[in-house]
């Protein structure tokens, strides 16, 4: 089996960056005054063989991903123009129904509007706190420079380093090795989309914020709507990936 993996941080409850990458803290004994390790991106499968099915399963569910973050930013869109003209049941049988109903649920919650006891989302104990965790990580998955290493079998045979000068700088173990080459650079592509999936995650969630506070008319608040509309973004990736395949969205 194959595994993507960022060395050097951790995600609160463990849930994988995109539902692709595990988190993992990275080594916290260096010497005084040495500089901490670099953040890296690991891609390893365990043979040749194995490596391009892996490959394009990851790239089909990194797409997965993209495709959840464009349905999330729609749906809040029409929650921001209409929510207050529909009707939704939390109750619905549809996972996606029920979200929008419960994210709707929060911005009434916090415009200052009495809501049902049963009407009003089901928090989660330290939601606001896992957040702020959740984002002080991203900040610094962002803020590294990109470092991706590839291993096959469990040893390292490539890695790639953005250098200071701006350019990425390759190290192949077996440089002759073209197919060895191609699949590296496949999983540095992995992990630069998934950096941009990243920003697109934070925008999609920062933006759908500012949008559904600003139609409750709660234009200076819509920070107290960032956990909500995380939770929103990460229902509505589940929900799509617990669809059968041939089911559009």
């Amino acid at each position: 089996m194959g595994e993507l993996r960022i060395v050097g941080l951790s995600l609160p409850d463990g849930e994988p960056l995109l539902g692709l990458w595990s988190a993992e803290p990275g080594a916290v004994a260096f010497a005084a005054g040495e500089e901490e390790p670099p953040l890296r991106w690991e891609v390893a499968w365990a043979s040749p063989q194995e490596a391009d099915r892996f490959l394009a399963g990851q790239e089909a569910q990194l797409e997965g991903a993209e495709r959840a973050l464009r349905e999330a930013r729609e749906r809040m869109h029409r929650l921001a123009q209409e929510g207050g003209h529909v009707a939704f049941t939390a109750e619905s049988l549809d996972p996606l129904a029920a979200a929008d109903a419960e994210l709707w649920a929060a911005v009434r919650v916090a415009s200052g509007e009495a809501v049902a006891f049963e009407a009003r989302p089901a928090w989660e104990e330290g939601l606001a706190a896992r957040w702020a965790a959740f984002l002080e990580r991203v900040e610094v998955l962002l803020r590294a420079r990109l470092h991706v290493e590839t291993r096959e079998a469990g040893r390292e045979v490539a890695r790639t380093v953005l250098g200071w000068d701006g350019a990425l700088h390759t190290a192949l173990r077996f440089p002759d090795d073209e197919a060895l080459g191609l699949r590296h650079r496949r999983a540095v592509e992995l992990a630069m989309r998934s950096q941009t999936a990243t920003v697109g995650l934070l925008a999609t969630i920062f933006g759908g914020a500012a949008a559904l506070a600003a139609q409750a008319a709660i234009p200076g608040a819509a920070w107290k709507l960032l956990p909500a509309v995380w939770k929103y973004v990460r229902q509505v990736q589940a929900a799509l990936e617990a669809r059968p395949a041939a089911e559009p969205s």
